[in-house]
């Protein structure tokens, strides 16, 4: 088993070119775990970054931290359809807002063009 690694935030920020106070964001939703050290910076392990990707499509897909927490916590095999399970929702939601939106784009398009012709006569 190898030794693990850690890091300070501006190496974390600076590698993977992630603004520090996101990194601290994500440590206030507890979806990462720093560790103090005796100056008071903290240290992070390595591996808790490899997930900072997905971490950022979770949040951007209206994942709260519970929820992310929960897949991130589903193992590997034995989660596989669980996971599968929790991404088709959140797709699923995803593709009704866009519907809801794109009807409300359009009666605004409608409205423009309404509009234009108003002004024509």
């Amino acid at each position: 088993r190898r030794p693990e690694k850690f890091v300070n935030i501006q190496e974390i920020s600076r590698r993977f070119q992630i603004p520090e106070d996101k990194i601290q964001w994500y440590e206030s939703l507890d979806l990462i775990k720093g560790i103090r050290q005796e100056d008071g910076s903290k240290d992070y392990k390595e591996e808790q970054f490899r997930d900072m990707g997905l971490i950022s499509i979770f949040l951007d897909a209206g994942f709260t931290a519970p929820e992310i927490k929960r897949y991130m916590g589903l193992s590997r095999e034995e989660g596989k359809v669980e996971r599968i399970r929790i991404l088709r929702s959140r797709r699923g939601e995803l593709l009704e807002e866009i519907h809801k939106m794109q009807k409300t784009l359009d009666c605004i398009d409608y409205l423009i063009w309404q509009q234009k012709n108003e002004s024509a006569k």
